[in-house]
């Protein structure tokens, strides 16, 4: 957990039980789910959502100010402690190349597992689509982002 959050929890009077980051367990956070259906069906409209998180991110990454009046407005504070809290570990840490975490699938699976046995044989391969992150960093489309 950054500073930024324990700062969130702490002014919340919320105490922290334990912390995924301190512990070293990935979690999924920014990842986008959706049918292999839907994907076949629409690849376009996936491949151009895929590309407005990418360029979102570096938005965040590389515009702080702004993206800090849009965090004010969206969590409607303008406390810059909780502003900075919100945007350092979600925004200034967050990958460039959001690919997503496999470890993080396998964390889910294994909590899964704990409810429903079928999952603990599910690998964490078969749930991620990486075809289209992959092939937007392929292209060469994110590090043009950022070389900007």
């Amino acid at each position: 957990m950054s500073d930024g959050e324990k700062v969130l929890t702490d002014e919340a009077g919320f105490p922290v039980l334990f912390d995924l980051v301190d512990l070293g367990i990935e979690a999924l956070q920014a990842d986008v789910i959706t049918s292999r259906g839907f994907i076949r069906n629409n690849g376009d409209a996936v491949r151009a959502l895929t590309k407005a998180l990418v360029e979102a991110f570096h938005f965040g990454k590389t515009r702080k100010k702004e993206t800090l009046d849009i965090l004010s407005r969206c969590m409607k504070t303008s406390d810059q402690k909780v502003l900075e809290a919100a945007y350092t570990p979600s925004i200034a840490l967050g990958p460039s190349k959001p690919y997503p975490s496999l470890n993080g699938v396998e964390v889910a699976l294994a909590e899964l597992a704990s409810r429903n046995p079928k999952a603990a044989s599910a690998k964490p391969e078969q749930f991620v689509d990486m075809s289209f992150i992959a092939e937007l960093d392929r292209s060469g489309f994110i590090d043009s982002l950022y070389r900007r």
